[in-house]
């Protein structure tokens, strides 16, 4: 295992799987509220487990993308797939700078990202602005998936400032919070299920929290960050997670586990989380998953909380991805 180091390590590796992840909560001048979330994906399709002969190509680059209309309960996604133009780049040198079709990511000094989406039905402009430093999961950024290891760290408290514009209508200002992951490795995601969320408390916590399962011997793996008002990290052992409310997709007819009770008792944690609206699913033909804002309220050291969430479903399908 090599230690993380950042700015160096943002840029992209030599890896079977990579993806730089955002998600975030945004409001207009008319308190409007909105969701976004944007995954720049990076595949080796001959190092990814298991090897990908779906597509005669050695790297596979795509983007998932979409806008929540929160107000309106409207779900705008979007995919650009695999194949690289040779004015697009996912660099591999000492800055972050991926250019792929409509879509660029760039930072542009450390900890400041200009985040740029061009393509119906939705664009977006953002300036994402880190609060806290980075946090390293698992303490040194290198955590279990199943039998295999990943590389992962985040920023979980970031300011965002700049507009998304809806199809024929004028720019409108926004400004709110966002997430964002970086995860790489030769990890094999073939009959994984994994249930994932990241929370942002009123109270200047964040929370990062995952399920997994082995579909090969039906073990689940937990784990849990826990990331203070100062930026301090405490790796949770006590995760619990429970289902407690499912929705069938019309479209897929995949059902999800789209609400759940979350509890710490080290820390006297114990929330709910609920998402905003139940039709936040992601399908482009290939992968078929859940991924939407929600909203959490619950108790923490005996003191009321509640805040903003992402949360990811994935493997809930019946009929296995033809990509994982």
């Amino acid at each position: 295992m090599k230690k993380i180091k950042l700015p160096k390590d943002e840029a992209a590796h030599s890896k079977g799987s990579e993806w730089w992840y955002f998600n975030g909560h945004l409001k207009s001048n008319e308190n409007k509220e909105y969701g976004f979330m944007i995954s720049f994906f990076k595949i080796d399709m001959l190092k990814n487990k298991p090897k990908l002969f779906l597509f005669p190509i050695k790297t596979g680059y795509l983007v998932h993308s979409h806008l929540s209309d929160i107000t309106k309960k409207e779900f705008f996604p979007h995919y650009e797939h695999f194949l690289k133009m040779p004015y697009e780049k996912f660099t591999e040198k000492n800055q972050l700078f991926n250019h792929y079709r409509s879509t660029l990511l760039k930072e542009i000094k450390k900890g400041v990202y200009h985040l740029k989406f061009n393509n119906k039905p939705y664009q977006f402009d953002l300036v994402i602005t880190a609060k806290k430093p980075a946090v390293f999961h698992n303490r040194k950024g290198y955590i279990n998936i199943g039998k295999d290891k990943s590389y992962y760290y985040s920023f979980t408290d970031m300011e965002v400032k700049g507009t998304i514009t809806r199809s024929l209508e004028n720019p409108v200002k926004v400004q709110g919070t966002a997430w964002m992951d970086h995860q790489w490795g030769n990890f094999d995601l073939h009959n994984k299920q994994w249930d994932w969320m990241s929370i942002k408390l009123n109270n200047n916590y964040e929370l990062m929290a995952f399920k997994i399962l082995d579909k090969t011997d039906a073990k689940n793996q937990y784990y849990a960050s826990l990331i203070n008002e100062n930026g301090k990290l405490t790796k949770i052992k006590d995760l619990k997670l429970k289902s407690i409310k499912r929705w069938k997709s019309k479209k897929t007819g995949i059902l999800y586990p789209i609400q759940w009770k979350l509890r710490i008792p080290s820390k006297k944690i114990n929330l709910t989380i609920k998402p905003d609206f139940n039709n936040q699913e992601m399908h482009d033909g290939i992968l078929m998953y859940w991924e939407g804002s929600c909203s959490v309220s619950g108790m923490q050291n005996k003191k009321r909380v509640k805040g903003r969430a992402y949360m990811e479903l994935v493997g809930h399908e019946t009929v296995k991805s033809k990509l994982f």
